[in-house]
């Protein structure tokens, strides 16, 4: 189960293919953090609209899961790197800036300059949102090479609505954050990127709260989770300096590229509603996060497809997205849903099959109530930590279930 790339140019099929060679990782790695740094470039200036007028920006939360020691961060630091630069270069501007303002009379100085920033590592909530006020359509991007350090930050500096503010930046709705002390942050369209890794034994400590669990904070995550294998052998080989010159220059394309908007062709269109009504139908039988991972991926496919179109064509944005780069598309997030309920496995080990959640206590008591009315009431409320009293039918109300008397079979 590999996310295929032919439709790349060939040089970067060859970088994909170099990048998984010297770091020894499966190429899904560096395939997905390729399309993150893309998303990242591109902010809020490359929209996607689709047959509803829906604008979607490409930008994602894309976290990788590898155990330590795999080359998923070595590889992910090598992809992120025209970003950093870009950074460094704006940040060195913002500091001559700064140093000809302070060099002003008091009396005649305007505004402080303000330092446009694309990537944040490590920041407090009121300097994120700062960022993504001042980036407007260039967006902002979170790359923290564990991304276990962004998930610990959350609520470090106050009980405010920060998950929530996430999630609203995610869906590209409007976000205002209000300070006492301070003026308040109107960010109109947020666009919010982010990549980082994670070790899978920590993925329920992390994500595994109830709160996250509900709010479908986990179903926004795009995981990667392909099958990890050590090579034994050492690749004597590092990534050629012309790799990095040509990538580089790709990613300095999207980042200058002016405002895009990208339709779907017919053959597109085709593909994406039919894809699209077939995870409708499967919503109707799924809870939890399962079935807020399908509404998600019914928006991420669009930015799949816009991420391909636009690779395919070298970083030249096209009008439409082709009916069969969204087949492309619509093949890789069937293989996202995979890896992701394979990580749903590890975050939430009660989901006990493909479509069922574990009863609570109340709704294990109502169908032990129903189906076993000669139960042990003693060692099931032992069982389930409850009091005695609550394993009374009439205190419930449930319905006594029906018996067939002919075999005597519970219905």
């Amino acid at each position: 189960m590999n996310l295929y790339y032919d439709f790349l140019p060939a040089y970067l099929q060859e970088i994909v293919n170099k990048l998984a060679d010297v770091y020894q990782i499966d190429s899904d790695y560096a395939l997905t953090g390729l399309f993150s740094a893309v998303a990242a470039s591109l902010g809020d200036r490359y929209q996607i609209i689709d047959p509803k007028g829906y604008r979607n920006a490409t930008a994602m939360w894309l976290c990788q899961i590898g155990i330590s020691g795999y080359g998923k961060s070595e590889c992910g630091s090598w992809l992120m790197d025209p970003l950093l630069e870009y950074d460094a270069e704006r940040h060195e501007d913002f500091l001559q800036r700064k140093a000809e303002w302070l060099k002003e009379d008091v009396k005649e100085r305007g505004e402080p300059p303000i330092e446009d920033k694309l990537c944040l590592n490590d920041y407090t909530p009121e300097a994120l949102f700062d960022a993504m006020e001042h980036s407007g359509q260039n967006g902002i991007l979170l790359y923290r090479d564990e991304i276990s350090g962004w998930l610990k930050d959350i609520g470090r500096y106050g009980k405010s609505g920060e998950v929530e503010q996430y999630l609203t930046a995610w869906s590209q709705k409007p976000v205002r954050v209000t300070r006492l002390g301070r003026d308040d942050n109107f960010i109109k369209r947020p666009c919010f990127n982010v990549f980082g890794g994670i070790q899978p034994e920590i993925l329920q400590e992390m994500l595994g709260k109830s709160d996250l669990i509900a709010n479908g904070f986990n179903a926004r995550l795009l995981f990667v989770f392909a099958d990890e294998s050590f090579s034994l052998n050492y690749y004597n080989e590092a990534v050629p300096d012309s790799m990095r010159v040509s990538y580089k220059s790709l990613i300095d394309r999207l980042l200058n590229l002016s405002c895009s908007e990208m339709t779907f062709s017919q053959a597109a269109e085709k593909s994406f509603i039919t894809y699209w009504e077939d995870l409708q139908r499967r919503k109707t039988s799924e809870k939890g996060m399962r079935r807020q991972l399908l509404s998600k991926l019914q928006i991420y496919v669009e930015k799949w497809a816009g991420i391909i179109e636009l690779l395919a064509n070298d970083g030249t944005p096209s009008q439409e997205i082709g009916g069969n780069h969204m087949d492309i598309a619509i093949a890789h997030t069937r293989i996202f849903e995979q890896w992701a309920l394979k990580a749903y496995s590890i975050i939430n080990p009660n989901l006990i099959d493909d479509a069922t959640i574990q009863l609570n206590k109340k709704e294990t008591l109502e169908q032990l109530l129903k189906h076993y009315p000669n139960m042990n009431k003693n060692l099931v409320s032992q069982g389930l930590g409850i009091s005695r009293s609550l394993l009374s039918p009439s205190r419930n109300k449930v319905v006594p279930p029906e018996v067939n008397t002919e075999n005597g079979v519970i219905n």
